[in-house]
């Protein structure tokens, strides 16, 4: 493999460690500073920090820059966009050290060096061509870099302003996907269920009150949720499962077969078409607790009883439309 531009550039982005509770910062500053080094003014390069009450404020944050068309204009265009974090390494056989970009067989080895750094560093190689046409650019292009994809989508839900604020075209987003074009994606839903009981020595049942029991009740009602989605929809084509998916995930409850439990937590996770509302699902979740802890009063439970649903991570489905697809 020639040395080119972008495998250098890729090269210093892997050597950032940008596991997304970890800082991205150091990476976003270094891409400022190289297209102000291409160039690029400053004016056009801005480094978009989080609320300051979002976790890791101090250490993440987004990239935004522009390369004016050749008339000046800065609205229009089309944004190159892609995510800076990467997923953990730890726990998994790596033969290198997965911050320093390794080449071998003709392959580049690091962590993001697919997913999704690569894209990032062939935009940020075309930069100092398109400096040098420049004059020739009907519309502006901009490059949109975030924090946190992998995690929670805080880095693009926060800059969407920018891409309102310059009126984007449209956007590639530079994810993997064998060359192939990508113009839908399903939602996701990442929930936490607790159920709270009364704990006892198993030989006194009457005496406690079992958090398994609410929780059974959930899991329950969350594989014939499951079962019906794929069998009545709605469906979307072009995914390998067109329907809206459940997966319950970790249980963890009781600490002895002769305590009787008092706590049981699940997660779980929902991902749906863009047909299939999320929101309904989660407020129909909602009065399914709200039914559960119902009950228990009803039932008189013991004080403190009952089950609660919070949302961990929620992520709006997408689907073009048909005037949009190429």
């Amino acid at each position: 493999m020639a040395a080119t531009r972008e495998k250098e550039i890729l090269g210093k982005l892997i050597g950032f460690n940008t596991i997304s509770d970890g800082p991205n910062l150091p990476l976003i500053e270094w891409v400022a500073q190289y297209l102000r080094d291409c160039g690029l003014g400053a004016q056009h390069i801005h480094v978009q920090r989080p609320p300051a009450a979002e976790p890791g404020a101090d250490i993440h944050a987004n990239l935004f820059a522009t390369i004016p068309a050749g008339d000046g204009g800065t609205r229009g265009g089309v944004a190159l966009c892609g995510h800076t974090d990467v997923v953990p390494v730890a726990g998994q056989s790596w033969s290198t050290d997965p911050f320093r970009m390794v080449e071998r067989d003709g392959r580049l080895y690091g962590r993001g060096t697919c997913d999704m750094k690569g894209f990032i560093a062939v935009a940020l190689a075309l930069v100092p061509e398109l400096l040098r046409q420049r004059g020739a650019l009907q519309k502006p292009v901009h490059l949109a870099f975030t924090y946190n994809e992998e995690v929670n989508m805080c880095g693009a839900q926060l800059i969407l302003s920018k891409l309102k604020e310059h009126q984007c075209d449209g956007c590639i987003v530079g994810e993997p996907t064998s060359l192939q074009f990508v113009i839908a994606h399903k939602g996701a839903a990442a929930m936490a269920y607790e159920s709270k009981g009364l704990a006892a020595h198993s030989s006194l049942q009457t005496s406690g009150h079992n958090a398994l029991q609410a929780t059974t009740e959930m899991l329950s009602h969350l594989f014939a949720l499951r079962k019906r989605l794929s069998e009545e929809g709605p469906f979307e084509e072009g995914y390998d499962i067109p329907y809206t998916t459940v997966n319950p995930a970790v249980v963890q409850g009781g600490i002895a077969t002769n305590i009787i439990p008092e706590h049981c937590k699940l997660n779980f996770e929902m991902r749906n078409v863009a047909a299939d509302n999320m929101t309904t699902h989660i407020h129909n979740l909602d009065a399914f607790v709200a039914k559960q802890n119902e009950a228990m009063r009803a039932a008189k439970a013991p004080e403190g009883c009952g089950t609660s649903l919070r949302q961990l991570v929620v992520i709006p489905a997408f689907s073009s439309d048909p005037p949009a697809r190429c």
